[in-house]
């Protein structure tokens, strides 16, 4: 669980859950948008199992914008898989939201989100992590791609 509300902690255990899911079969970071970017752009990027990924990470009370939707259309509709996570504080839940539900977003219809429950693993110097189990991220990349 993230310990304060900030996206940033979200992102730290998403980047890490991934690394732990696809260990040697990622390269993901944080997109940080500059001026010349184009806008939408999802907040994490990069490459899993030679894949291109993006995933859009959102806090409780924040929501897709339509410039996000988009963007994560354009790209999933090129063969990317592209996903949003949405963390719900008030029930300490982890949720992977399909692109094509995003387009959809709604608080009250979870139809098609899937969660992504916690877990403890160990760094290679055997300190305890929290991770996010991302075998929804696995299958869903297999069945769509």
């Amino acid at each position: 669980m993230p310990p304060t509300n900030l996206e940033s902690d979200l992102v730290k255990l998403f980047t890490r859950s991934v690394g732990a899911a696809f260990p040697g079969e990622n390269f993901i970071w944080k997109f940080h948008a500059s001026e010349y970017d184009p806008s939408g752009i999802p907040d994490i990027i990069g490459s899993i199992r030679g894949q291109f990924f993006g995933a859009e990470l959102k806090m409780e009370g924040n929501y897709f914008s339509p410039v996000q939707k988009a963007k994560m259309k354009m790209l999933h509709d090129t063969g990317a898989l592209v996903v949003g996570i949405y963390y719900m504080k008030r029930e300490d839940t982890y949720w992977l939201i399909p692109c094509d539900v995003v387009q959809n977003f709604s608080l009250k219809d979870r139809t098609g989100w899937l969660p992504l429950p916690k877990k403890i693993t160990h760094t290679d110097s055997g300190v305890p992590v929290l991770v996010l189990n991302l075998n929804a991220l696995k299958v869903l990349s297999l069945k769509e791609y």
